[in-house]
């Protein structure tokens, strides 16, 4: 039976219980559970205290010392949510899985100007095992200096540097890196892909294929321009028409040689949905389309079902990809 519930820090709990041997952190997307191990069965039965403030978990102590042999229940760096500081301009916000083990990757890559950044996504693969990194492009939520679609694949290569070269620390599989792209965000995933192997996945979600198609208002640009620094509505304009020719999406669709996903809204009001389909089109069909009914350009009254369809896709490729120790 379980005691009453009490309010107690987590080092009150160390000093009222000495046969305390080791402390497992457990995520789930609304709290983090520390699970508590005994040296001794001298408890018959589960004891829990809640626990409340910043600096206090839900513990619950187990007398059943063969849950150690989770590698989940034995992290070497437990689950988190950080700020992270990728180089001396671009930021960022890791969203850490727990174990001992090298864990899959997602980078997640914003459109413009980025309100979306579809954190229920990177909070979802946690949950499963992954580490997911939302990046700031350059001049915009808080990174430096001036905002440049063009550049944008370069940056998700300064992101990828960061993460393998912090292995040791997050313990990434430099075998099982994906990237996700969300709207303006799918280019620099597409491109990036195309350009670097260390990507072995791509997800594209309301993802642009042609750039010498598509030209956004000027209201819209003039509308964006408060968030992004250094940037005017006629920047913005010329970079937009820079973004086709060599590197438009519909042209490297076909040279991508990773698992590909390709999610559409049907009531996409920004992005027509046969963008997708051409992408589709222009990989040869291998690349996979998945449409969600009556969904506008943000999925804001399906991203639910968004979440289970990118995450269910990864999961099933992250399972058939060979590990970076394979």
């Amino acid at each position: 039976m379980l005691k009453q519930c009490q309010t107690m820090t987590v080092a009150h709990l160390l000093q009222r219980d000495k046969r305390i041997v080791k402390c497992v952190v457990l995520t789930s997307s609304f709290q983090v559970r520390l699970s508590v191990l005994v040296q001794k069965d001298e408890l018959d039965q589960s004891e829990q205290w809640l626990l409340c403030g910043a600096d206090h978990f839900l513990l619950t102590l187990h007398r059943n010392k063969d849950i150690m042999e989770n590698d989940r229940l034995q992290p070497a760096y437990t689950a988190d949510c950080d700020a992270v500081k990728i180089n001396d301009e671009l930021i960022g916000t890791l969203y850490g899985s727990d174990g001992d083990r090298p864990r899959p990757t997602a980078l997640l890559l914003h459109g413009i100007p980025g309100s979306e950044k579809n954190v229920d996504i990177a909070y979802r693969l946690r949950d499963l095992g992954w580490h997911a990194l939302i990046l700031c492009f350059r001049g915009a939520w808080g990174s430096g200096g001036d905002y440049d679609m063009r550049r944008q694949p370069d940056e998700v290569a300064e992101a990828l540097n960061y993460l393998l070269a912090k292995r040791d620390t997050w313990q990434v599989d430099a075998g099982q890196i994906a990237v996700i792209g969300n709207s303006l965000g799918s280019r620099a995933a597409i491109v990036s892909a195309a350009r670097d192997p260390r990507i072995r996945a791509v997800v594209s979600v309301s993802g642009i294929a042609d750039f010498d198609e598509l030209i956004l208002s000027d209201q819209f640009f003039s509308a964006v321009v408060p968030f992004l620094r250094g940037s005017t509505a006629q920047k913005l304009r010329q970079q937009w028409l820079g973004m086709g020719g060599a590197e438009n999406p519909y042209g490297l669709m076909g040279k991508l040689t990773q698992p590909t996903l390709l999610m559409h809204g049907t009531a996409d009001e920004v992005v027509p949905l046969y963008h997708a389909e051409a992408l589709q089109y222009a990989s040869g069909n291998k690349a996979e389309l998945l449409k969600i009914n009556d969904a506008n350009h943000t999925y804001a009254r399906h991203r639910s079902e968004l979440v289970a369809a990118v995450t269910g896709w990864l999961e099933r490729w992250q399972q058939n990809e060979p590990t970076s120790a394979s």
